[in-house]
């Protein structure tokens, strides 16, 4: 059986960046396809985040793909996605493979950033 409403969104990972010469230069970014379901946050699971991300979360992604958050301390961005035009930067993960026996999965919390500029 698999994931209700899945489908391929665009995610872009970010290699940390470097300073040169005193002059920073961002890291290189991957985009690739990843399959899984998002949904809107519930109001249940809202309430289960903690603060500085509960008022920010919008969505939820469920997937099996390994994906990154930011890493406090770092310079290391956020995944972001990229469904139907709008851009969503990572912000929580949970893993879900206890869940479900035989099916590893991750459930992501998004924060919607904007639409996607790109052309």
């Amino acid at each position: 059986m698999g994931i209700l409403g899945k489908e391929t969104v665009s995610v872009a990972t970010f290699a940390p960046g470097s300073t040169v010469a005193g002059d920073y230069a961002p890291g290189a970014t991957t985009v690739r396809p990843v399959r899984g379901s998002i949904q809107p946050v519930s109001e249940r699971t809202r309430d289960r985040l903690p603060e500085g991300i509960r008022t920010r979360a919008t969505d939820e992604f469920y997937t099996k793909a390994t994906l990154f958050t930011e890493r406090l301390g770092t310079d290391q961005k956020a995944d972001q996605i990229t469904r139907k035009g709008r851009l969503y930067d990572v912000v929580g993960v949970e893993d879900w493979t206890p869940h479900k026996r035989g099916l590893p999965h991750f459930r992501y919390i998004l924060e919607e950033i904007g639409e996607d500029e790109t052309p």
